[in-house]
């Protein structure tokens, strides 16, 4: 289950990434930033989607203790 989580969270992340990247122009004039700004942060969710899918392709997960 931990695996198909990180896998997941990573699919959804690129999809943040995408969009960023598509309306990185629209989303700037909104937000008041610069394209480049919006830019920068696509690139560091791709780094943090490309962690987690690293992290679900792994050796192993250790179990969460049950409390």
């Amino acid at each position: 289950m931990g695996r198909l989580s990180l896998r997941l969270d990573a699919l959804y992340c690129a999809v943040v990434v995408a969009a960023l990247g598509l309306f990185a122009r629209p989303l700037s004039e909104t937000l008041g930033l610069h394209p480049a700004v919006l830019l920068v942060l696509a690139l560091g969710v791709a780094l943090w989607a490309f962690t987690l899918h690293r992290a679900a392709a792994g050796p192993h997960l250790r179990r969460f203790p049950a409390a």
